[in-house]
């Protein structure tokens, strides 16, 4: 019996070990209503399609909330090894592997409510000075939409400053993923900042470390991830937040 209970013990730990040999860590940012905090843990839609992913590809994962330059920093040093989510770039794809969009949304303008309803972009906004979160892909965007110099851009460690000085009239614009702007809208309680004008959609995706991830474990992530696109279960996860608007359709693959 003694060496009955022995062999249970050992192939249990044997399964534990094979089970979670593989292993993978993100980092997110405070991104809500995509990934945030509840209790010091990660949360939010985003933080449970990487887990679905993870069981999907049978890899033991662990997830981080952190200020998103040092979010990058630990990626781009190998200290970490994927984000999320994550905007398409040059720079970027330099350095990571991207899986298929698993979500979509657009960037667009903020104004105050007396600019409504009659801002556009393309015709009011010569001179204006607008606020936008950077360093990050939605700053660089609107550098590359301002290559004229036909507006004056300023740039927050946060997006919170930017659209609280929105709404004190201390900025024009401010220019913001919409989503996330709306429920930063909502947290701040700001009835008179509204989203008025979108520039572009764009899709979000979650990247591996080219230069620091084992190549067939970071193949083996991606092709899950599309796995359970395919599924239907990241469109299930957006539902279950009311987000199911934001579910991308595109499905390629990155290799």
């Amino acid at each position: 019996m003694k060496l009955k209970t022995t062999y249970y013990y050992f192939a249990a730990v044997f399964f534990s070990f094979a089970v979670y040999a593989d292993k993978l860590t993100f980092v997110t940012q405070h991104f809500a209503p995509f990934s945030y905090e509840i209790g010091h843990k990660p949360a939010g839609p985003a933080v449970e399609v990487v887990n679905a992913a993870c069981t999907q590809a049978k890899i033991k994962c662990e997830i981080y909330v952190l200020d998103w330059p040092k979010a990058q920093s630990r990626v781009y040093s190998g200290l970490t090894d994927g984000l999320f989510l994550i905007g398409r770039n040059s720079q970027r794809e330099e350095l990571l592997h991207f899986t298929a969009p698993v979500m979509k949304s657009e960037y667009g303008f903020f104004v105050k409510e007396d600019k409504l309803p009659s801002f556009s972009y393309e015709s009011d906004i010569g001179g204006l000075r607008v606020g936008v979160y950077g360093p990050s892909n939605t700053a660089k965007s609107l550098r590359e939409l301002n290559k004229s110099n036909r507006f004056n851009i300023v740039m927050f460690p946060h997006d919170e400053f930017s659209f609280l000085d929105l709404a004190a009239g201390k900025l024009d614009a401010v220019y913001s993923n919409r989503i996330v702007g709306q429920a930063l809208i909502y947290k701040l309680g700001l009835s008179n900042v509204k989203y008025t004008s979108t520039h572009k959609s764009i899709n979000y995706h979650i990247g591996l470390s080219k230069q620091f991830v084992d190549q067939g474990l970071a193949v083996r992530f991606i092709k899950a991830v599309s796995e359970i696109k395919k599924k239907g279960y990241i469109h299930k996860i957006l539902e279950k937040y009311t987000m199911d608007d934001f579910s991308s359709d595109n499905n390629f693959i990155v290799e």
